[in-house]
């Protein structure tokens, strides 16, 4: 049951990002924000799917390309200046922490 981790700190990451989110400028919002929304529901579905499906890599390797464009629109927001270092930094570290975990489930799987 190990692998559930990695679920369950996706879960508190989208969590605890919505209400960030929520606080972007209007113009930010509905465009850049959405997206990161709609991208972390998106890899929490694939990492619920691998852990309850058969086709683990397929869906591991989605979570996994799916967490870098988060990453990815993270540092957009960072650049232009959406939240602090501090929020940027703890947001990096829990998707550090989720890569690692899913690249562990991944190496598991093969």
């Amino acid at each position: 049951m190990k692998d559930v981790k990695v679920i369950n700190d996706t879960y508190r990451l989208l969590k605890w990002l919505l209400p960030i989110i929520s606080k972007y400028p209007r113009n930010f919002r509905y465009s850049l924000g959405l997206r990161i929304e709609n991208s972390l529901y998106d890899l929490l579905d694939h990492l619920q799917t691998a852990y309850h499906g058969t086709e683990k890599l397929a869906h591991l390797t989605n979570a996994s390309n799916k967490l870098e464009h988060v990453r990815l629109l993270i540092r957009l927001s960072h650049e232009m200046h959406l939240f602090d270092d501090k929020i940027h930094h703890a947001i990096i570290e829990q998707m550090e922490n989720i890569g690692k975990q899913i690249g562990g489930w991944i190496r598991s799987t093969q």
